[in-house]
């Protein structure tokens, strides 16, 4: 997933960090109007497709009078934003934001080159909203340049027990050639310390938990345009303080473009563990071209496996269908359901349907706090059903499908336009999947470069296997 669609998914977690500096004019009486355009599309469509029965019209009509003003009297593009953040804020549920024209790489105004709807029987984009959204900070960046390509220095940093924690490092990324090894603490990345992150974070949280905010905010914060640089402080596993310039290089994966959302990389592992186990992972479910012809590849090839492992930690959703399809390969009846997407006319099943062969052997999958949207359907639909164990940290609670639209001023619309509903009967919005067990990471259960969520998961294959 390239920079700016972070900057994107956390335009509507809440601005926490990561997002271009910039400056804004007083603005235009033509701008003006594009932004009160902007919210009266916002206002309307919420007003017209609204799906939810507990929907406060009067509430709504309020809401519009008290905030439309603020727009009116903004005096540049994050004031005129801010009151259709605060709008979407009121509803209190996931998938609705505002993302920032700046997220796509163009002027305000300008037109994208693909300007094709998303898919809402298909699309599910990835983030929530918040309350407001407020000037970017600094992102540290050394020597930006608009037209360098999406970059990264490898390292995932998770919120573990009050410490900003590195759990996993890319191999081969500028943080593994730099040394950087899974459990050492993150205390500094560029002017921000882990301290404020955190502050920003808990003010920001609301249906979204602070944890996944912190984690995201973190992310956008290490990554980058390619060839820039940021200084990140660290404490190692021995307890000494660490300070490295660290040159963020090629984000790994195909970078694609879908509907309205920014331009986004895509990136999957195949590869087989020890004793033979198969493991997949997927950081996004966009480019079904690719992405679901190498999954079959590799279950096919993984048939006599005595384990298959799906890691869907820091997946942030996608697209609909793609979960159901994957589900296919694991069930051996036809019409298994993954949930149901519910609209006032209607209760859509996700069905899942059996594959030519199927793999029949133990399935676990992995899931974090940065596992939205699609990434908890498939892992919680895969538990509900009896075919996998969850192994990690309760997902993000954010699984409303949405789609996204371009406004007047330039800037992205997300909103959900169905409830969801598991196959159990629950709604996990706000909740998340619940892991069968749960593993935390420590900053001793790391050192040496261990994974203890996959290790957990194949002590439990192997154990399945005997």
């Amino acid at each position: 997933m390239t920079h700016r669609a972070r900057l994107a998914i956390l335009s509507t977690l809440g601005t926490l960090a990561g997002a271009p500096a910039m400056t804004n004019a007083d603005i235009t009486p033509e701008r003006r109007a594009e932004h009160l355009a902007s919210f009266d599309q916002v206002w309307e469509t919420i007003r017209d497709r609204q799906w939810d029965p507990y929907f406060k019209h009067k509430e709504w009509d309020r809401l519009r009078l008290e905030l439309r003003p603020n727009v009116e009297a903004a005096t540049n593009d994050w004031e005129a934003r801010a009151p259709m953040q605060e709008l979407l804020a009121s509803l209190g549920k996931s998938h609705f934001g505002i993302i920032p024209a700046e997220a796509y790489g163009v002027i305000s105004g300008d037109d994208e080159e693909d300007d094709t709807a998303t898919n809402e029987s298909g699309a599910d984009d990835t983030g929530d909203r918040t309350a407001a959204d407020t000037e970017p900070e600094d992102s540290g960046d050394d020597g930006a340049d608009d037209d360098a390509g999406p970059g990264e220095l490898g390292i995932h940093p998770r919120y573990r027990d009050g410490k900003l924690v590195v759990v996993r490092v890319r191999d081969g990324s500028p943080a593994d050639l730099a040394g950087v090894e899974p459990g050492w603490v993150i205390k500094r990345i560029g002017s921000l310390n882990d301290e404020e992150l955190f502050e920003a974070a808990r003010e920001s949280a609301g249906v979204q938990r602070a944890e996944t905010i912190i984690a995201m905010g973190a992310t956008a914060r290490l990554d980058g345009d390619e060839g820039t640089s940021v200084e990140v402080e660290f404490i190692d596993t021995r307890g000494k303080r660490r300070t490295l310039e660290l040159e963020r290089g090629p984000e790994p994966g195909k970078e694609i473009r879908f509907g309205h959302l920014p331009g986004t990389r895509v990136y999957q592992e195949t590869r087989t563990l020890e004793n033979g186990v198969g493991y997949y992972a997927l950081d996004v479910f966009l480019n079904p071209p690719d992405v679901m012809p190498t999954f079959e590849r590799f279950v096919r090839e993984h048939m006599d496996a005595p384990g298959i492992v799906i890691d869907m930690r820091g997946n942030h959703g996608g697209i609909i269908p793609m979960s159901m399809g994957m589900g296919g390969w694991f069930v051996d009846e036809p019409n298994i359901y993954l949930g149901e997407l519910i609209t006032p006319e209607s209760r859509l099943k996700l069905v899942m349907n059996p594959r030519d062969v199927t793999y029949q052997g133990p399935v676990a999958v992995l899931i974090d706090e940065v596992s939205i949207s699609n990434a908890e359907l498939l892992s919680g639909g895969l538990k509900d059903i009896g075919r996998a164990r969850v192994f990690g940290n309760r997902t993000a609670g954010l699984l409303l499908p949405s789609v996204v639209e371009l406004l007047p001023n330039g800037d992205g619309f997300q909103y959900a336009f169905a409830g969801y509903e598991s196959a159990s009967g629950n709604s996990p919005e706000g909740v998340g999947v619940v892991p069968h067990e749960e593993v935390l990471e420590t900053p001793e259960s790391l050192a040496g470069g261990h994974d203890p969520v996959l290790e957990a998961a194949l002590s439990w294959i192997a154990d399945e296997s005997n």
